[in-house]
């Protein structure tokens, strides 16, 4: 079974109380840089000392994880792998809330083809496994009442780099904050647990 390939990895990790994580970077080779190759697209370092990314880079480079995480979990990775824990870092965060609205339709549609791979709703092990770190200009808090999901967001920063803002606390609780202390305090700390126990 090709999506039993990985278990060896997966099963180590877990019993290690290790979590995987995805970064900005390992989106490379997902899909042809001439995609992207366009004047004023193409990725190059910024004139302040920012990472060489450009806004075909920043629309796009979610597009491998956000693949690798529905192979997990319609593969039933996080579902013989329960205590799995999985980060994703410096890729954004919009397209988490859409992503779990697909996957629970698409696996309500085809429930009987996905076996025990798929016991809970795709949402449901994202809450469970999955933490996303926003980027600091993202409106998280817009996330949080289109999708809820609110246990997927943390916050982390780049600081000083320019891509981590000028004040990335203050941006983030600027919007955050709206949503209650309880969301405070998930999206700061206790969500953030799950991959930095």
């Amino acid at each position: 079974d090709v999506y039993k390939r990985q278990d060896p990895l997966y099963a180590l990790c877990e019993e290690a109380d290790v979590p995987l994580l995805m970064h900005i970077g390992g989106h490379l080779g997902a899909m042809d840089a001439a995609w992207g190759a366009v004047a004023g697209l193409e990725a190059r370092p910024g004139t302040d000392g920012g990472e060489p990314v450009g806004p075909f880079d920043i629309a796009t480079f979610h597009f491998g994880p956000q693949a690798f995480l529905t192979a997990m979990i319609l593969g039933g990775v996080f579902e013989r792998f329960p205590r799995l824990r999985m980060g994703v870092i410096e890729l954004g965060a919009q397209w988490v809330g859409p992503m779990a609205d697909l996957l629970d339709q698409r696996v309500k549609r085809f429930r009987q083809r996905l076996s025990d791979n798929v016991v809970l709703l795709p949402s449901e092990y994202l809450q469970r496994n999955v933490r996303v770190t926003p980027f600091w200009f993202e409106p998280v808090d817009e996330y949080v009442d289109r999708y809820g999901l609110e246990e997927v967001y943390v916050y982390s920063s780049d600081f000083p780099h320019p891509e981590g803002g000028t004040d990335p606390i203050d941006q983030f609780y600027g919007c955050v904050g709206r949503l209650g202390d309880a969301a405070v305090e998930r999206f700061f700390v206790t969500n953030g647990e799950l991959i930095l126990p």
